[in-house]
């Protein structure tokens, strides 16, 4: 089983709110720091309250939060809120003597010497830029601390004027939108000197929801998780913008059931993604501009599939109600099972598949049957010479029998000796 990427946080029958694992642990941190350090701009805090709400959010199950417990979370959110529309500033703490210092510094303005400053600036840095992306992650830091810093890290940061130390620790503060006044309190809720409500985005966004809502969004999220994780498995895993564009294009309450790659009549080079789910399909196409094209179909808009072509090169057609037919074509017959059901990622198992999914009937393709041979022609009958035929050729004459010298007789065994004049005598009788 996989692990779940978040979990689902209820405060009653009626409200409820998915967070992911991250967001889950960033919020227990903050809730551990604010209750070591549990300075309030405002009324004072629930202390038991934010106790419990730390050690409930240590589990990997869904949690069920009291109403005090949930004030709590609500207040920790808001600062997410807070501390992104309040300037920042960091301000120099001695790490010998524990004097504050006067001079603060503002974390945004590069300086030439920040550029050099090392991990600690670096981090200040990130955090500012951080709380667009991850704003709890980002208030963790602002209320935690960030490091410690030297004098000579930042340009226009002095040694300590008390004990001539150079180590600082970086505590983050603000200003009261009101009265200008500096505030230092890990929490701001209303400041003490002119009352200003510092719940400046209280209101702006809504934390809970519906408990279907936030179940739908735990799934959507486990759902995105698993289409992550399948398309590094995927042979030659998928082109740049592919896997965003099927995360994006899920819809909660589906179930991923498989990823195919595949191709398109109309490009030979590029493939594309397809994301079967129980509601529907997702494709993604790359073109030769580095640029993904695709789309969702939903099962009730497909009307028809086809499968057509030659065994190998077969090609599975949707006929989708008040838009273009989709083709696709060159299944190899891989691709990766995201559910628990089995499937053929040939084409004609995902043709069977896609119908079943679809509703729509389903019947075994044909095979083409191969026509018969033609029967051979004719031959023609053999062209007729208008010439006049030879004559047939003389008979051969007849052997006459030879008639042997007088005292001549055959050698039936072949071995008759004779002797050779050479011109001066004879020679001794030899075999022939």
């Amino acid at each position: 089983m996989d692990p779940r990427p978040g979990v689902v946080i209820s405060a009653s029958d009626d409200r409820a709110l998915f967070l992911r694992a991250e967001e889950v642990a960033a919020y227990r941190e903050l809730a551990t720091l604010v209750r070591r350090r549990p300075t309030i701009a405002g009324p004072p805090l629930d202390l038991p309250a934010l106790d419990r709400l730390a050690e409930v959010l240590t589990g990997e199950d869904d949690i069920r939060l009291t109403e005090a417990e949930a004030d709590c979370l609500d207040l920790l959110r808001n600062q997410t809120v807070v501390r992104a529309a309040l300037p920042l500033r960091i301000r120099p703490v001695c790490v010998a003597c524990g004097l504050a210092s006067e001079k603060l510094v503002n974390p945004a303005r590069p300086t030439k010497a920040a550029s050099k400053s090392g991990e600690v600036a670096e981090t200040i840095i990130e955090s500012v830029g951080m709380l667009a992306a991850n704003p709890v992650l980002a208030v963790v830091r602002f209320v935690g601390g960030m490091g410690q810093i030297r004098a000579d890290v930042q340009a226009d940061l002095p040694v300590c004027v008390r004990c001539d130390g150079i180590e600082f620790d970086s505590h983050a503060v603000t200003f009261c939108p009101g009265c200008r006044a500096l505030r230092e309190e890990s929490v701001l809720v209303t400041c003490p000197d002119c009352g200003e409500d510092f719940a400046v985005g209280r209101d702006a966004r809504t934390l809970w929801t519906p408990r279907d809502q936030a179940v739908g969004a735990g799934r959507l999220a486990y759902a995105a998780e698993r289409l992550s994780l399948a398309a590094g498995q995927l042979e030659n895993s998928l082109y740049s913008g592919q896997k965003e564009q099927l995360i994006a294009g899920l819809v909660a309450g589906d179930e991923p059931i498989a990823l195919v790659r595949c191709g398109r009549p109309t490009d030979t080079m590029r493939g594309v993604a397809l994301l079967l789910t129980t509601g529907g399909l997702g494709w993604s196409h790359e073109l030769m501009t580095s640029k993904t094209v695709g789309g969702t179909v939903r099962w009730s808009q497909v009307t028809a599939v086809h499968l057509s072509g030659p065994l190998g090169q077969q090609a599975l057609a949707l006929l989708v109600r008040d838009e273009p037919p989709l083709v696709f074509n060159r299944f190899k017959g891989n691709g990766v099972q995201l559910g628990d059901r089995v499937c053929d990622f040939t084409a004609p198992g995902l043709h069977r598949l896609v119908c079943e999914l679809s509703g729509l009937p389903w019947e075994p393709p044909t095979m083409p049957v191969s026509p018969a041979p033609p029967l051979p022609l004719p031959s023609p009958p053999p062209a007729q010479s208008t010439t006049p035929p030879l004559p047939p050729p003389p008979p051969p004459p007849a052997l006459v029998p030879q008639q042997r010298p007088p005292g001549w007789y055959p050698d039936p065994w072949r071995q008759v000796r004779a002797r050779w004049w050479d011109g001066r005598r004879w020679t001794d009788h030899v075999q022939r």
